[in-house]
């Protein structure tokens, strides 16, 4: 239940995480081999920014994409409780 829960929870953000990661240096390496008339602290500083936006952006429409997929997801039906009068 609950421990089975947690771990999966805790595993799915594990692997979230290397994704956007993964992301960002494939990026940052990509725009750093197309960065030129700069020095090399300059391609570092841009690699590393235009990296960190695609991650963003990334992440923007993978969160939008897991929105709309909730809204189709079927609902708990309520309970009924019980009042306890004393």
């Amino acid at each position: 239940g609950s421990a089975v829960n947690n771990t999966v929870r805790q595993i799915a953000g594990a692997i979230g995480t290397a994704v956007i990661v993964t992301v960002y240096a494939t990026q940052a390496t990509s725009h750093a081999t197309n960065i030129t008339a700069a020095s090399s602290q300059q391609i570092a500083s841009l690699a590393s920014v235009f990296g960190s936006s695609d991650a963003y952006l990334f992440a923007a429409v993978l969160s939008l994409f897991t929105f709309v997929l909730t809204l189709f997801m079927p609902r708990k039906k309520a309970t009924k409780t019980e009042s306890v009068s004393g």
